[in-house]
């Protein structure tokens, strides 16, 4: 989750069935289980990353990114999130 309404990182093989489809419908289910739509903002097939958009989503938690220049960690999921964030180094 980038942003509180909705903007999300993914892959674009996701988001394309591994480019099969042009126009794939998508849908998300967050953590507490609520399900979105979402339509794809962009991709980038070289780097295989996306950014969707989930439809009337708000007061989502997004990830925080930390300083790298300081820290041995790069990003901290949300306390929310199921999984633990990974060290850099």
């Amino acid at each position: 989750m980038l942003t509180a309404d909705g903007y999300v990182v993914t892959n674009t093989h996701v988001v394309t069935l591994d480019g099969e489809a042009d126009d794939a419908s998508s849908r998300v289910t967050t953590s507490d289980g609520k399900v979105y739509s979402a339509e794809i903002v962009g991709t980038d097939p070289t780097y295989d990353l996306a950014v969707i958009k989930l439809t009337d989503a708000s007061g989502l938690t997004p990830i925080e990114f930390a300083d790298s220049t300081s820290s041995t960690w790069a990003i901290r999921r949300s306390p929310s999130a199921r999984r633990s964030a990974c060290p850099t180094r």
